[in-house]
């Protein structure tokens, strides 16, 4: 079910103190934080986020005032028990003031990852929950928590084409925090046509645009 505070919640605004945030923070951090706001805002598709409530325990409650409709990934029961610590996927729109929010507190703490795409929520949602589990060599099934950048970062790379083609499905691009959160990451994928015409297998496209 989608949560919106738009609609389901009596529609409640998203709060003034969302602009004021970024106040408690060093000059540097604020600069580099409002470079990645004006990165992510001129995405010519729709921007989601995909954020790890595990991180930290004000991602849920700033995603309740958000103003923007958002999903938990998890499904049934196993979404009820784990709804504290789950991914929630959420539409963020260029001039959302939750975009700049999730900027100023969680940009560099590996809160999640942000991606672009022209399908709807629950399509993507679809899409997303066919990773959240991986098997192990050994047969075991483990959650796969390719929502935190710093696994994602790590797992792009390896993908073969078939791979990559099957990830990214209807998504545009990823966009991550570096290592050091002084860059945006960018993820996307290209095929190129050889001379006979044929398209040839799909390749990561990889992007680093500096914040500082």
């Amino acid at each position: 079910m989608i949560n919106s505070s738009n609609g389901t919640q009596g529609n409640r605004e998203a709060p003034d103190s969302f602009m004021t945030i970024a106040e408690a923070h060093d000059p540097e951090t604020v600069a580099t934080n409002r470079k990645a706001l004006e990165f992510l805002s001129r995405q010519s598709k729709p921007l989601f986020a995909l954020l790890d409530t595990a991180r930290d325990n004000e991602i849920l409650p700033l995603l309740a005032e958000s103003g923007c409709d958002y999903v938990c990934l998890y499904g049934g029961t196993f979404a009820e028990t784990m709804s504290d610590y789950a991914p929630y996927l959420v539409a963020v729109p260029a001039e959302s003031p939750f975009l700049r929010t999730l900027l100023d507190l969680g940009w560099g703490e590996s809160w999640g990852i942000y991606l672009t795409t022209a399908v709807e929520l629950n399509v993507l949602r679809r899409h997303l929950r066919r990773f959240l589990s991986v098997k192990l060599p050994d047969g075991r099934q483990v959650l796969f928590r390719f929502y935190d950048p710093r696994v994602l970062r790590t797992f792009l790379p390896t993908c073969t084409s078939e791979e990559l083609q099957r990830f990214f499905g209807p998504i545009s691009a990823f966009y991550l925090e570096s290592g050091t959160g002084d860059a945006v990451l960018s993820y996307g994928l290209t095929a190129a046509t050889g001379g006979d015409g044929a398209n040839e297998p799909a390749k990561l496209l990889q992007l680093s645009w500096k914040l500082g």
